[in-house]
């Protein structure tokens, strides 16, 4: 597509009048950090996609009132010690806002830096905010998908569950959240019957595939995402293990999953989101949001999944935020505004950063979600 035709159909998308900006105004830098070689390579340029999509948008509305945003994208290669570098070299700036696309190990290794020297949207579920803080996290918490998951099995009578996680920071969070959960009165009479790990760069798990398959295990929730998890359900189907498979959904990328075809196994579950069902959302508002990103990223020949859609909600409610608190807002101001949000229809369902702080979004928003290898797409299990 041309830049022209962008233009129009973010202009259609948003029934909003492109507004034409400032004559010499400074633009909004806003400096993003992603993962866009090593081990998470997929996930950022999934980001980058979206967040090019996103930028050309909100200036052909207008920017913030006349001013255009940018995203200023470094690539962190997928290192904790290189985020570090770039994050501090951003915040000298000063920037009201910047972005860091995780995984976990990366924003963990940034979060200490932030203080209230910006607003940092970390792009993973995993980081675990500070009330009342500067750094604010993306969709529900990974709590809220391990009791997705769990109520899931509940509903289904799957009380043997076996756990397959990296020796990685997401699978070590992974591996308490899930540890503390069950312990519930409401998870009475459900165990783990098999708890295992394996190091991400293992090219095979067949003793651990072996040991859960002999522990009669009757599902498998395992907390990793990009090649690892292929390494999972090659180890799976080797050992003709064909269990429902609960994972993260860092794994909801299309284009991940499509090439997985022969490994699959007939259930593989994610903590979802009406965006990427099927089924329309209740919530009007809500389906408007989730029509708008799912037509812009087609008009872009992109196949909308859940790794485009993470950074959307975060930049359109700081944009909205920057609207209100003035396009030269300081960080201060920016979170001030933030914390105010209420009731924000996003393409995750409502938004309520009072009842959820720094997050705005929680468990209630979740649905569980299978992937139909047929049709490449998410769908609500039968």
């Amino acid at each position: 597509m041309t830049a022209r035709s962008l233009t129009v159909s973010f202009c259609t998308l948003v029934a909003a009048q492109c507004v034409a900006p400032a004559i010499g105004a400074e633009p909004l830098n806003i400096p993003t950090i992603l993962p866009l070689s090593g081990s998470a390579a997929f996930i950022g340029r999934e980001f980058r996609e979206s967040l090019g999509l996103i930028e050309e948008r909100v200036n052909a509305a207008g920017g913030i009132k006349g001013r255009l945003i940018h995203f200023v994208i470094q690539d962190d290669e997928s290192s904790p010690q290189v985020d570090v570098q770039l994050t501090n070299a951003a915040l000298s700036t000063n920037p009201p806002v910047m972005i860091d696309g995780g995984p976990l190990a990366l924003c963990k290794s940034t979060v200490a830096l932030i203080k209230d020297k910006s607003v940092m949207w970390c792009l993973t579920p995993s980081i675990r905010p500070d009330t009342g803080g500067y750094v604010f996290a993306v969709t529900a918490a990974t709590r809220d998908g391990v009791i997705a998951a769990l109520n899931y099995f509940r509903s289904r009578g799957l009380k043997k569950l076996a756990i397959l996680n990296g020796n990685d920071a997401t699978g070590t969070d992974a591996d308490a959240l899930l540890t503390e959960a069950i312990a519930l009165p409401a998870y009475a009479g459900m165990t783990y019957v098999a708890h295992e790990h394996f190091n991400l760069t293992d090219l095979s798990v067949a003793a651990q595939i072996s040991r859960i398959k002999a522990s009669g295990a009757q599902a498998l929730i395992t907390y990793t995402t990009g090649t690892p998890v292929a390494t999972v359900l090659h180890g799976m189907a080797d050992a003709s293990l064909d269990i429902p498979v609960f994972t993260s959904p860092g794994n909801m990328s299309t284009t991940q999953l499509d090439g997985y075809k022969s490994v699959l196994p007939k259930q593989l579950l994610f903590p979802g989101y009406a965006a990427l069902s099927a089924s329309p959302s209740i919530d009007r508002d809500v389906e408007a949001k989730i029509e708008a990103f799912k037509a812009t990223s087609k008009a872009a020949n992109l196949s909308p999944d859940l790794l485009h859609a993470f950074p959307w909600d975060p930049v359109l409610l700081t944009v909205e935020a920057l609207k209100r608190a003035g396009p030269n807002a300081t960080a201060s101001e920016l979170r001030s505004a933030l914390d105010g949000v209420k009731n924000w229809p996003g393409v995750f369902g409502r938004y309520d950063f009072v009842a959820i702080p720094n997050r705005g979004i929680g468990v209630k928003a979740l649905v569980v979600l299978k992937w139909d290898s047929s049709s490449s797409t998410w769908v609500t299990p039968d």
